[in-house]
């Protein structure tokens, strides 16, 4: 009974959300196809907010995305599949491995170490030392819940456009390399 009601919940914040994006702010997608065929993982204990976070994201377009429940699968599917993300979210708090250790396993590999992250954190806002511990890991950026669809949309469009000028100039240098 508490599982259906749970579903039902979450179809309904779910038509919600995708009604108050597309009516309310009437938000406006620009189809950039090289940022949205980006590879998007997001980890989470949480499914309800691995559920929102997948639903927002499709929505506005954005079709390579993967949701994990902990960040060992995550790692898992990072280092033993060779399967790299463009672009990471991660819950800070959760249980076997927070998102700060998620980032420093990361880090600690030659070849991951650029991907960037986004923390996602329940925490209070009045206490700034998450977002403070976020950064000194080496997030690209930080987003409180309860999530604001227009501020995971448009952080996670700036992070992609961002790691995408960096495969660009990557690129280019390796061309440059090759003519010399």
């Amino acid at each position: 009974m508490a599982f259906l009601v749970g579903l039902m919940r979450y179809f309904l914040l779910k038509t919600l959300l995708i009604k108050k994006i597309n009516m309310k702010y009437k938000l406006k997608m620009k189809k950039n196809i090289s940022v949205i065929n980006m590879k998007i993982f997001a980890v989470d204990n949480e499914p309800f907010n691995t559920m929102l976070i997948e639903e927002l994201l499709k929505e506005a377009k954005f079709e390579n995305i993967k949701v994990f429940s902990s960040a060992e699968d995550q790692l898992i599917e990072i280092f033993d599949a060779d399967n790299i993300p463009d672009l990471i979210l991660s819950d800070i708090m959760m249980p076997n491995m927070s998102g700060y250790e998620l980032r420093q396993k990361i880090k600690s590999v030659e070849k991951y170490k650029h991907i960037p992250i986004i923390m996602i954190t329940a925490a209070s806002m009045e206490n700034s030392e998450p977002l403070k511990k976020s950064f000194e890991y080496g997030a690209m950026d930080f987003i409180s819940k309860p999530i604001n669809p227009i501020e995971i949309i448009a952080r996670v469009r700036s992070a992609l456009s961002l790691e995408l000028q960096r495969q660009k100039l990557i690129q280019a240098l390796d061309e440059i390399k090759q003519l010399q």
